[in-house]
């Protein structure tokens, strides 16, 4: 009902009946959701001269637009849509067996999005991109550098917008000293195959087309999946280098809030460690439960 509140106004200012009666419930359950969505955005619904209306423009996804421009660059993707979620990893780590390769899940609002080490990140009502792709895998690849190619192919996607994005270990993206988009990739081992499920969330700073940029990162991600699977990492582990952050840096690595080791950022290694220099010589640790602290 969140959804078809803020669509049904985004076509029109409407007063407290006509909205209650387009929607089909009574004025007072019709308040109720507009005092939900302003707890989740607020202010994006307001009440004057006696009709109610949004303060900014919505721009919803679409299957059919989806499919329109996949269909312009050769991708195969299967896109599903979705009004809210808690997550959409989680989405679809609970219907695996309906999905196939290039599936792709995106939502309007996502309530508890699911990142690294636990985290939640929550989506702003069909504003920023939030959505999981599904890619059947070899079983021979290295999983472990996945999250690292999929950073490269989102770092790629986002400077065709001009921005001067670059990437913090193992793979996150920043621009201007923020960061703009979190990567989750999972797996399910099914049929002899991984299936790996890569989340993204990404802040649509700029309010660009949300449909065409889920197209112009896909197109990425297909790009880097067919480089890893015929010409290896070296190429994507290169520019992640020459996009970095923190590289050559001083870093500090952290476990369950405590401190680990402080030293300079010296490099990343075949399965997508970060190697970190010191007095003590030259140590790696992988992605899985390290946090990286550096200064923006």
């Amino acid at each position: 009902m969140i959804i078809r509140t803020i669509q049904t106004l985004n076509c029109q200012s409407k007063n407290l009946f006509d909205l209650a009666t387009s929607l089909c419930i009574t004025p007072i359950q019709t308040l109720e959701i507009i005092s939900k969505i302003n707890l989740i955005e607020d202010n994006l619904i307001i009440w004057n001269d006696g009709v109610y209306s949004l303060t900014r423009e919505i721009n919803f996804l679409s299957e059919e637009v989806l499919l329109s421009k996949l269909k312009d660059k050769n991708l195969d993707y299967k896109p599903i849509i979705l009004d809210e979620v808690n997550s959409t990893n989680s989405y679809v780590l609970n219907h695996i067996t309906q999905f196939n390769s290039l599936s792709i899940i995106s939502c309007e609002l996502q309530s508890a999005g699911k990142g690294r080490l636990g985290k939640i990140w929550n989506s702003r009502l069909a504003h920023d991109i939030t959505m999981t792709t599904v890619h059947q895998l070899p079983i021979t690849i290295n999983l472990s550098l996945v999250p690292i190619a999929i950073a490269v192919a989102i770092n790629r996607a986002l400077k065709t917008y001009n921005l001067n994005t670059q990437i913090k270990w193992p793979n996150d993206i920043y621009y201007s000293g923020n960061k703009i988009c979190g990567i989750l990739v999972e797996n399910v081992l099914r049929n002899k195959k991984n299936n790996v499920i890569i989340g993204i969330g990404i802040d649509n700073i700029k309010y660009f087309e949300r449909n065409q940029l889920i197209v112009d990162v896909l197109l990425e991600i297909n790009t880097i999946i067919l480089e890893y699977k015929t010409i290896g990492s070296r190429k994507f582990l290169s520019e992640w280098l020459d996009n970095c952050i923190h590289y050559k840096q001083l870093v500090s690595l952290t476990k369950n809030g405590l401190h680990i080791i402080s030293g300079i950022h010296s490099g990343v290694g075949e399965n997508g460690e970060i190697f970190i220099a010191n007095a003590d010589g030259v140590k790696s640790f992988n992605s899985s439960a390290y946090s990286l602290i550096f200064n923006k």
